[in-house]
């Protein structure tokens, strides 16, 4: 999928294959590149994300990924917005070019992962002092 709108164009990617070769063209060329991770379903907040880093950067990468681990066994992660269509459709008309990262589940968790947090297993990054306010004690 791509689009073109407001003179932005946007590639998606849909495999980390896909994006480490992206970002070696990139490296390779000697651009920077500005990330933006979301859960999609895109706003004005987001936007404004990508504006930043596209005056900052050469190259400006979006994820787009409803991430099992994020959700709470009470919470509705089948509820959860997933735009991707309409997210492009943002993106293009911001009039950049951006490059977004729209993986699958099984993309980023080949082995499946359970949304019991006890059972997940991996990597997990906690800051101290920054991960317990506002919504990080349920997350």
């Amino acid at each position: 999928m791509s689009a073109t709108d407001g003179g932005g164009a946007v590639a998606v990617l849909h495999t980390v294959a896909e994006v480490r070769a992206w970002r070696e063209e990139q490296r390779r060329q000697g651009r920077t590149v500005g990330f933006v991770p979301t859960m999609g379903a895109l706003h004005a907040g987001h936007l404004g994300l990508v504006a930043a880093a596209g005056e900052e950067t050469d190259a400006v990468l979006v994820s787009i990924f409803v991430n099992p681990a994020q959700f709470a066994p009470h919470e509705d992660l089948d509820r959860y917005p997933r735009t991707l269509a309409d997210d492009v459709r943002k993106l293009a008309a911001t009039g950049r070019a951006v490059t977004v990262f729209a993986p699958a589940v099984g993309e980023m968790y080949p082995r499946g992962i359970s949304t019991t947090v006890a059972a997940q297993r991996g990597t997990f990054v906690e800051v101290r002092g920054l991960s317990e306010p506002l919504e990080g004690g349920t997350r």
